[in-house]
């Protein structure tokens, strides 16, 4: 990402302190704004679809009212699949990240993270990747699959389209021009061929393999 470029953020979280603060680090950050914030998942989608809002970055605490951070993850990713969210909570990575991710997130940061941390996982998010402690790519990410592998023309379109910002399979369909089916059914094949167990491995493992 260029430094001159800014991006609009919107912050959610339940703890007017908490966002106070947040946003106080973040505007350290010169490539980022916060441009909106809410109190709940709720009034986060409702502001979402105010016209004229222009976000580039949805970060959102896990634990919030009766809809979570992953429920708002899951609930912005059918109506905005390109939008990246970042999940920012003070539950264990181990607990929680897993289904963070398998619910469109782009990536899960701990509060207690240095200032860094949390500008590499924007910096990522925006720019299409995932961000992970080390330990969480190695455990969710079996040491076997981290060797290269010869794909075919389809299966290495297949991967430059998981590649990018999470979302569900027809976003990723839409992004390659074909059938959500026969994305699905590449996806199945990409799991046979690099011995994964999971959608949500074959997204890292792409990645990772795009990353290279």
């Amino acid at each position: 990402m260029q430094a001159s470029a800014t991006r609009n953020l919107f912050l959610v979280d339940d703890h007017p302190v908490v966002r106070s603060g947040l946003q106080q680090l973040i505007d350290i950050h010169p490539g980022f704004t916060v441009s909106g914030e809410a109190s709940s998942a709720e009034e986060a989608l409702e502001q979402l679809e105010k016209p004229g809002v222009t976000v580039d970055l949805l970060v959102t605490d896990l634990r919030m009212g009766q809809l979570s951070g992953i429920d708002l993850t899951r609930l912005v990713k059918t109506r905005r699949p390109e939008l990246p969210v970042l999940l920012l909570s003070s539950f264990d990575e181990s607990l929680h990240a897993e289904h963070a991710l398998e619910a469109g997130a782009s990536g899960y940061i701990m509060k207690d993270a240095i200032v860094d941390v949390l500008f590499d996982a924007m910096e990522s998010a925006v720019d299409g990747g995932i961000w992970l402690s080390d330990s969480m790519w190695d455990r969710l990410l079996p040491p076997h699959a981290r060797g290269s592998v010869e794909l075919t023309a389809e299966e290495r379109a297949l991967v430059h389209a998981l590649s990018g910002v999470p979302g569900p399979v027809r976003a990723v369909a839409a992004r390659l021009g074909q059938p959500t089916d026969r994305v699905q059914a590449g996806i199945v094949a990409l799991m046979q061929k690099l011995r994964l167990f999971s959608p949500l491995q074959v997204r890292l493992w792409a990645h990772r393999a795009n990353a290279a």
